[in-house]
């Protein structure tokens, strides 16, 4: 199977588990989570928190979100960017909670609004220095990890690609790169815990 076959079974097995999850189906619901967790994680919040313990947190807010709200997922709105743009509903309230610069929470909302791009704000800057900052911590923590570990995670979370796909091109079976994924970002989550350690 080619990667835009791979991706369209993908897109139609995931258009199937959100019916089924708008009527109450728990089991549709946690297989969209399973889908999306790492990609949220590792891709949204933690390079926006620089805290693996309140992105952990973020997260388990989103599925919350989730489960409440799926109804109001337009049939146009891609399942990951609704999810995504929740996650970052609760990335601002955490800066908001903390009393962070307003500036922060300036810029964060206006990149979930979509905020015009050639027009870079002083709190905008503020908030690119921020993710640069994380994302360079997220990077090193990920450099340190074995080989494959860093893989799995560039391939699926980076890549974007379906699960199926990394495991065809990664000669495994698909339970099989399920299980390597979860073991590498158990992985990479312990190490950034003591990456924080090391730089405070």
């Amino acid at each position: 199977m080619g990667p835009e076959a791979a991706k369209a079974r993908f897109l139609e097995e995931e258009r199937k588990l959100v019916e089924r999850a708008r009527h109450g189906d728990l089991g549709a619901f946690r297989a969209l989570f399973e889908r999306h967790a790492d990609a949220l994680f590792c891709g949204v919040v933690l390079p926006r928190l620089g805290n693996a313990t309140a992105a952990g947190e973020v997260l388990r807010e989103t599925f919350v979100s989730v489960v409440h709200e799926i109804h109001e997922l337009r049939e146009d709105q891609g399942l990951y960017a609704w999810m995504r743009d929740l996650a970052l509903k609760k990335v601002i309230d955490i800066h908001r909670q903390a009393r962070r610069a307003g500036k922060l929470v300036e810029a964060l909302a206006a990149e979930l609004s979509g905020g015009s791009p050639g027009e870079e704000t002083e709190s905008q800057a503020l908030m690119a220095e921020e993710r640069r900052r994380n994302i360079a911590r997220v990077e090193a923590t990920l450099a340190g990890l074995p080989p494959r570990d860093q893989e799995v995670i560039r391939m699926r979370l980076r890549g974007g690609l379906p699960r199926e796909e990394c495991a065809r091109r990664l000669s495994m079976t698909l339970l099989g790169f399920d299980v390597a994924l979860t073991r590498a970002l158990k992985r990479f989550r312990n190490e950034f815990g003591g990456f924080e350690k090391h730089e405070g």
